[in-house]
């Protein structure tokens, strides 16, 4: 009899790495996932970009234009829609 496989590939775990990353994934999939993650430094690498996404859209968002730049925008924007 063979053993059940739980080990995870590159392709399955980053599939899977939101759902951990936010604490959803059912408890057989996080264990399996930890697995790979122990492995694997490219996906540890995925999973820290993952977690990091966040602060740098906040960081980005906060950003302010410039009042000549956001006025240009803006009037571009007008004749676009126009």
């Amino acid at each position: 009899m063979t053993k059940p496989r739980t080990a995870m590939t590159c392709r399955q775990t980053i599939l899977h790495l939101l759902d951990y990353a936010e604490g959803r994934l059912e408890a057989r999939k996080r264990k399996a996932l930890e697995a790979h993650l122990v492995m694997c430094l490219r996906c540890v690498e995925f999973l820290d970009s993952y977690r990091r996404t966040p602060a740098i859209v906040r960081r980005a968002t906060n950003a302010t234009l410039p009042p000549t730049i956001a006025r240009r925008l803006r009037r571009a924007l007008r004749r676009r829609k126009s």
